[in-house]
């Protein structure tokens, strides 16, 4: 897991390790090994003896860290094979709930006010939150500054303290804050509505 605990892949690697204990018959470890967007994790995997026994449960930024980092320390085609798409997770753009923001058009009247001054926080550099963040940058025409956390349990007590304005993080764990009153969402990425409609939930309508 080449993750923190407690983030959305971190969540659904428990879940399979204990669906696999159980057909398996035997111990399932989940490692987690943070860093540099999840290479640390993929290339100590890379690195592993190929018996069949560590496996690798990752995601978009397994793809992106070797096209953006100078070296990410493996090479997603040659030294891996696929298994299993697991699930297809959107990103949310959360706040904190008394945050004035309600709406993806208040962001971005905010951030255009506030400059680079206006932050937003991802689960790490070169991961796919952190360039949905600079695609709204550049879409909007804004000076967002980028703050990078190693996942995003680290980010939360900071959005919740409005020490950074919004977060644009995995829906797996942040939906449970959501849905608590924890935070408040006024975007979330994906095509199916029925993410929108957890955001629903919390009382804001989400762009």
């Amino acid at each position: 897991m080449p993750y923190p605990a407690g983030g959305g892949t971190d969540i659904m690697a428990r879940l399979l390790g204990e669906h696999l204990r159980e057909s398996l018959g035997q111990p399932v470890v989940v490692e987690n090994k943070p860093g540099a967007g999840g290479a640390l994790g993929a290339a100590e995997v890379a690195c592993s003896t190929p018996d069949g026994h560590t496996l690798l449960l990752t995601a978009g930024g397994f793809v992106i860290g070797p096209s953006v980092l100078k070296s990410s320390g493996y090479d997603p085609v040659k030294e891996f094979v696929g298994v299993a798409q697991i699930a297809i997770v959107p990103l949310i753009l959360v706040t904190r709930p008394d945050s004035p923001l309600t709406t993806f058009a208040d962001l971005r009247d905010q951030a255009r006010s506030d400059g680079d001054r206006f932050t937003f926080a991802s689960f790490g550099n070169a991961t796919p939150s952190h360039l949905v963040g600079e695609a709204i940058k550049r879409l909007g025409g804004l000076k967002m500054t980028h703050v990078p956390y190693k996942g995003g349990a680290q980010a939360l007590p900071d959005i919740m303290s409005g020490t950074v304005d919004v977060a644009i993080l995995d829906a797996v764990s942040m939906t449970p804050q959501i849905k608590q009153g924890r935070l408040k969402a006024p975007a979330v990425t994906g095509l199916k509505r029925q993410w929108a409609d957890i955001v629903h939930s919390s009382g804001v309508r989400a762009d």
